[in-house]
């Protein structure tokens, strides 16, 4: 096989159950000059065996002893001999498309370090399935990770010679956000963006469920240590500014009035140092905090529709109904 163009990192534990669709769905990309390097992570299922009924040469497999998702990852970035290293989950359904518009993308875009895509989320069948959107350019990508990861995992496909001996995954991350942390950093040495385009069916499985659930409040306490370390990157914010900041993307906490008038002044202290600093767009930041505020206050249902008018002119504020619909569908795929 000739030098692949993209290296496709799939690393695998115990994943029988739908291993062998997740790389038939790479196999049969459109683009074809790739290398599929998988990694099986010490498994004890029929993983081996799945793997080992594929004759393709695009095919590299490594087994060997269990390691953790961490090392698996950070070897597989030192193995790729792609110009290009594609993220793959062994659950998911990739879409015939994803690595020939990945691929494009980088290639007219030669500065940027990363690009994502949006994702479908199913459960059984891809045909019954969730649109979930997120920021598409550069700067909305950096802004919303003031409060979370907008960016997919599984979709990420990383420019090498940007990553390779220069950017790993941080093991004091493991089971919790690893991914979170190291695309905070890229973000923050290069751009990056996200294809406004649906190329993942992102799987939600039970035995995934209970996993997250194990490292929940772990997870929670770093996602919420990430955050203000991103926010502190670019504003100067206090301790409870911090905090309500954080409180945005859990709509399992009840938001007070008095929250939510100190949320605002937050804003104005973030768009005056936005100004003073140059940081933004002024155009973006706002589009920010109507996000925010839209989801600040979707779990006040009584007196949500007053409050949102504050930040929404009457045209985006028409669409409010099907929007707080679209939220409280995506609450029930929340761990």
């Amino acid at each position: 096989m000739s030098e692949p163009l993209i290296t496709v990192l799939l690393p695998v534990f115990n994943g029988q159950r739908f291993l062998r669709q997740a790389v038939n769905s790479i196999l049969n990309q459109n683009f074809k000059q790739f290398e599929l390097l998988i990694i099986n992570d010490g498994s004890t299922d029929d993983t081996e065996n799945i793997i080992r009924s594929f004759h393709d040469e695009r095919i590299r497999y490594i087994s060997r002893e269990n390691k953790g998702l961490i090392a698996t990852l950070n070897e597989g970035i030192d193995l790729a001999r792609g110009k290009y290293i594609a993220r793959m989950d062994a659950d998911d359904i990739a879409v015939r498309a994803r690595l020939e518009k990945q691929f494009a993308f980088m290639e007219k875009h030669q500065n940027y370090a990363a690009c994502f895509a949006r994702i479908k989320v199913f459960f059984y069948s891809p045909v019954f399935s969730i649109k979930l959107n997120g920021p598409e350019h550069y700067e909305d990508i950096c802004l919303e990770m003031f409060i979370r990861n907008p960016l997919a995992h599984p979709t990420a496909f990383l420019r090498s010679c940007m990553i390779k001996g220069k950017m790993y995954y941080d093991p004091k991350f493991s089971n919790a956000a690893e991914d979170y942390e190291l695309f905070i950093r890229i973000s923050q040495s290069h751009p990056v963006y996200c294809l406004p385009e649906y190329l993942l069916f992102y799987r939600k499985h039970f035995q995934q469920i209970t996993a997250q659930r194990a490292y929940k409040l772990e997870a929670q306490m770093l996602l919420l240590l990430l955050s203000r370390k991103v926010v502190q990157n670019y504003f100067d914010l206090n301790d409870k500014e911090y905090v309500l900041l954080s409180m945005v993307s859990d709509a399992t906490i009840e938001k007070t009035s008095l929250q939510q008038a100190e949320l605002i002044l937050c804003f104005d202290k973030i768009r005056h140092q936005n100004k003073a600093k140059k940081l933004f767009a002024p155009e973006r930041v706002e589009f920010f905090f109507k996000r925010v505020w839209l989801e600040f206050c979707i779990k006040d249902k009584t007196s949500v529709v007053r409050k949102l008018k504050r930040y929404f002119s009457l045209k985006e504020y028409v669409h409010l109904p099907f929007l707080l619909q679209v939220k409280e569908i995506i609450n029930l795929f929340r761990i």
